[in-house]
């Protein structure tokens, strides 16, 4: 039995109950019927990752498509250069901006547009200078420099003096020896995965649409290292206010030569610190 055909058994008995529940009844129906809300629909996000690559009088720009589209789909992009404020639109990337003048720096910006409106603008490209030559690799990166670690190096650069004239889209960092590489987007890059108490070099390359530049010049080189482990076998030998403890180094340095060690004694807290076996705590109490 349907719940219209139960609803209608229990309106036709009049009584007072019975017109509650139909009443009742009819609400939920009322309700269930009413269209749901959807979720709003907005303008798209912004584009990332704009990349320009030069050529006489123009520049084509890349880029990807917001993480959002609004909830509708994007019916277009428009690519603005700065200065000067040209502007192209069109379906998808790359998209050419044309009459630009050689020689000039230009930046790029670009908007999504869907049937709401359009969204906010990316994040500005790195310069651009149109050229009647064409794009090239990027030059070598300089100041290469790590900052070692726990089995891992933090290797800072800058950017090459020449994009070559285009957008420089990675670097990537070769530790040497044993080759390890990191790629990013940018300035420091961690070479993970390395040796404590070997010591590497490094040297970075950056990556344009046109391909990859030559290596920079070698850092010098970077020894990860972590702390060492606890010494062993600590034994002392008493004296008149005052103990020699004599202990055995760790079984690992961290990778990096031990400098010094510290005695500390319980209760009372005294320590002292020395480079090797045995160290003579004293200030104690006889007793």
């Amino acid at each position: 039995m349907t719940s219209a055909i139960v609803a209608k058994s229990i309106l036709r008995r009049r009584t007072p109950i019975a017109l509650a529940i139909s009443l009742i009844v009819g609400f939920a129906f009322l309700i269930i019927g009413l269209p749901t809300a959807g979720a709003a629909v907005t303008v798209p996000g912004a584009p990332t990752l704009v990349v320009g690559t030069r050529g006489n009088g123009l520049v084509t720009v890349g880029f990807v498509a917001p993480v959002s589209n609004g909830g509708s789909a994007i019916t277009s992009y428009a690519v603005t250069a700065s200065p000067g404020g040209a502007t192209v639109s069109g379906g998808a990337s790359p998209l050419v901006v044309t009459g630009l003048t050689n020689g000039t720096a230009y930046t790029f910006t670009v908007t999504a547009t869907n049937v709401v409106g359009t969204g906010l603008a990316s994040a500005a490209s790195a310069a651009i200078t149109p050229s009647t030559s064409a794009a090239t690799v990027p030059g070598t990166p300089t100041s290469v420099v790590g900052t070692r670690g726990n089995g891992q190096v933090s290797v800072a650069f800058t950017a090459p003096s020449s994009n070559g004239g285009a957008s420089i889209t990675s670097y990537t960092v070769t530790a040497s020896p044993g080759g390890a590489s990191v790629s990013g987007s940018g300035s420091p890059l961690v070479v993970t995965g390395l040796t404590n108490g070997t010591a590497y070099t490094f040297t970075v390359k950056a990556t344009n649409a046109v391909g990859t530049g030559a290596a920079s010049s070698t850092s010098a080189s970077v020894t990860p290292a972590t702390v060492p482990g606890a010494p062993t076998s600590v034994v002392g030998t008493r004296g008149n206010g005052q103990v020699s403890v004599a202990f055995s180094a760790p079984s690992s340095s961290g990778g990096s030569s031990i400098t010094s060690y510290t005695v500390t004694a319980s209760p009372g807290g005294a320590t002292v610190s020395g480079s090797n076996s045995p160290i003579v705590v004293t200030g104690l109490t006889n007793g």
